[in-house]
């Protein structure tokens, strides 16, 4: 793979091949093709209206990682793989006006590992409509589909979870994990009992859980 470049995308076609690369749209509408192995960077640019499409060529694999603070957005998210395929998807959003995210992973062939994470915080005004929708094509084999929507809410605005596993094949391992919640008020108080106030302990599980999605370096990059 070739060392990490800083990429600015003016381009509605791309193709990445065997990339490390950090991205700063500047597009609304994107369609890569991805070869071999890449990993995508997308942290904290400046888009707010954005449809991308990754199409994951056979025996490739993309890596996404993709943070935005103080976030209003309306994101589409494709991705299509063939055979022999993976994608690892780490999505993680501070929302803090109203927003939507439509996310759609196509299983289009055999051996395909996908495995998507996605984490919202919703404060201030903020509040998001998240849709994942999974799909695996009949007469396809040895697929792994594993979906993970969560969403922490801290302004007790209404939030939307519409996850879809659409699964045509008997021959999928298919898993789905969502969940919506406040803070831990067990995990809360035990941090102010170490002589944290409200706000720094408030903070400090927000980051907690943005983070761990994420390996060490992105970590760096993000908070």
């Amino acid at each position: 793979m070739k060392f990490m470049n800083n990429i600015l995308v003016e381009n509605e076609v791309m193709e990445f091949n065997n990339e490390n690369i950090n991205i700063d749209l500047n597009v609304s509408k994107v369609i890569i093709d991805i070869k071999n192995k890449v990993v995508i960077n997308d942290l904290n640019t400046s888009w707010k209206d954005l449809e991308i499409v990754f199409n994951i060529k056979e025996n490739s694999s993309l890596e996404l990682n993709v943070f935005k603070n103080n976030a209003q957005i309306n994101y589409n998210l494709i991705v299509n793989m063939e055979n022999n395929s993976e994608f690892i998807g780490n999505i993680a959003y501070v929302i803090t006006e109203n927003s939507k995210i439509f996310i759609q992973t196509n299983m289009n062939g055999s051996n395909i590992k996908n495995i998507l994470k996605t984490k919202c915080i919703t404060q201030d005004k903020g509040s998001v409509d998240i849709q994942v929708d999974g799909n695996v094509l009949e007469n396809t084999i040895n697929n792994i589909m594993q979906e993970d929507v969560r969403i922490l809410n801290l302004n007790n605005f209404e939030n939307k979870i519409k996850p879809n596993m659409l699964v045509s094949s008997n021959e999928v391992q298919a898993d789905h994990f969502t969940t919506m919640s406040g803070i831990n008020s067990d995990e809360l108080f035990y941090l102010k009992a170490k002589g944290l106030d409200n706000e720094t302990a408030t903070k400090l599980l927000e980051k907690g859980f943005v983070l761990e999605i994420f390996n060490d370096e992105i970590k760096k990059k993000i908070f």
